[in-house]
């Protein structure tokens, strides 16, 4: 899009979530891992957005960890996944 808009993808981009659109804080929270990876704002490669994938996924791991180890919340449906989807067994 850079090649085919120039300057007018890039204004465009600049204002516009890469992701999911946050409120500013948020936003900011979340562009975080990207600015100290990458040292800007938006990845501009396939490459760029690869690490950040991986990033992320690693970071959503690493939260839900908790949540995992700990069963929680108790009487959760998922804890017995796949046998508890079918009770009359």
């Amino acid at each position: 899009m850079r090649r085919e808009r120039g300057a007018e993808y890039v204004r465009y981009s600049e204002r516009t979530p890469f992701m999911l659109p946050l409120p500013g804080f948020l936003a900011r929270l979340g562009a975080f891992p990207t600015r100290l990876v990458l040292g800007k704002a938006l990845p501009e490669t396939g490459r760029e957005v690869a690490i950040l994938l991986a990033i992320y996924t690693g970071i959503f791991v690493v939260l839900s960890a908790p949540f995992v180890l700990f069963h929680w919340p108790p009487g959760s449906i998922w804890w017995g996944f796949p046998y508890n989807i079918y009770p009359f067994r």
